[in-house]
């Protein structure tokens, strides 16, 4: 006598990590792929759909049947037993701003028609060197002696920039003009000092040009 087993949908499908960590770059294209997430099912004639749960605008998730058999050895059991396993893509579907948010927990579900799974992809965006260095004010206003001695700090200047490691260390200079040799400036720190000889009745009134810059 031939007894033939019937496979019914009993087995929730599995991804083989808990988590999931990765990286992208902020200036990463539409449709770059993030990372490649894999879930198997033990049913023979199961079909997982990808989908990502909860408020997300910038990520999706392909459901393109991309499929292959795998031959499992289950230890515990010692038999070797065939499972289906379904890759899934996710893709960048938006712009990305690290200094807007640099870090996305994406939840994602794993559905074979009966059973749901989920797992979680942690996704840290990193840094490019697209933002401008900005002055904490467009004017600033020094007041100083006649009597100064050349070489006296006069003021300061602060621009900061929020881009991260090297492409957000601020340099800083004075453009040329006629008032050039009456100060200098720290390129690092922003100090202003004092150049040369001031005398008020000359010139009460003097304007000079600072840049910033990475």
């Amino acid at each position: 006598m031939e007894i033939t087993l019937l496979d019914v949908n009993d087995s929730p499908p599995r991804f083989d990590e808990a988590l999931y960590e990765a990286e992208i770059a902020e200036n990463a294209d539409i449709g770059t792929v993030v990372t490649t997430l894999t879930a198997s099912d033990a049913d023979a004639d199961s079909v997982i759909t990808y989908s990502i749960t909860g408020t997300n605008s910038k990520f999706s998730i392909d459901n393109s049947g991309k499929i292959f058999n795998s031959l499992m050895y289950v230890v515990c059991c010692t038999f070797l037993t065939y499972v289906v396993l379904y890759l899934g893509q996710v893709t960048v579907s938006a712009r990305l701003d690290r200094e807007e948010t640099d870090r996305y927990s994406i939840d994602i579900s794993a559905y074979d028609g009966t059973y749901p799974s989920s797992t979680t992809l942690v996704l840290a965006v990193t840094d490019i060197n697209d933002e401008k260095p900005r002055f904490l004010r467009d004017l600033y206003s020094l007041t100083v002696s006649e009597r100064a001695l050349v070489g006296d700090p006069i003021g300061a200047v602060t621009a900061v920039d929020d881009d991260l490691g090297d492409g957000g260390i601020v340099r800083y200079s004075i453009l040329p003009s006629w008032s050039t040799d009456l100060f200098s400036i720290d390129q690092e720190s922003g100090l202003i000092k004092l150049n040369g000889k001031l005398d008020f009745e000359s010139v009460p009134n003097i304007f000079s040009d600072v840049v910033c810059h990475t």
